[in-house]
C-alpha cells in the first residue's frame, strides 16, 4: 500500500516497517512549503479514493523563539490509513519541510 502514495515532488522513498502486510513509515525534506505539502497529499490521496480529515495544524516556537508550524494529515481507505506528519517553519533548520508519511492497516 505504501508503494501507491505519491510523494511530494516525485520523492522515490524506501519505507521501514512492513510495507506488505502491515505498518511502515518513510522520511523525508520536502523542498517547499508545509501548505504546498500537505495539499499535494491532500490532491494526490484523494484522487486514489483515500478519504481525507482536514488536516491539523499547530504553531509553536523554539527556545530562540523562532516559529515551528507543525501538524498531521490522515487518510483512510477500507482498512488501511495514511498519516502525514509535518514541521515547518523558521525554526526549521535548513528550510523545506520535514515530511513522516506513516501507512498501516487496522
Amino acid at each position: 500500500m505504501f508503494a501507491e502514495v505519491q510523494h511530494y515532488d516525485g520523492v522515490r522513498l524506501q519505507p521501514s516497517g512492513n510495507a506488505d502486510t502491515g505498518s511502515c513509515m518513510a522520511t523525508y525534506r520536502a523542498p517547499a512549503s508545509d501548505e504546498r505539502v500537505l495539499a499535494h497529499y491532500h490532491l494526490a490521496l484523494r484522487a486514489q479514493g483515500w478519504t481525507t480529515q482536514p488536516p491539523q495544524r499547530h504553531t509553536g516556537s523554539d527556545a530562540q523563539g523562532a516559529e515551528l508550524r507543525s501538524g498531521e494529515l490522515h487518510a483512510r481507505r477500507g482498512s488501511f490509513t495514511v498519516a502525514v506528519l509535518y514541521e515547518s517553519g523558521p525554526a526549521l533548520r535548513g528550510g523545506g519541510t520535514h515530511v513522516a508519511v506513516h501507512v498501516g492497516e487496522d
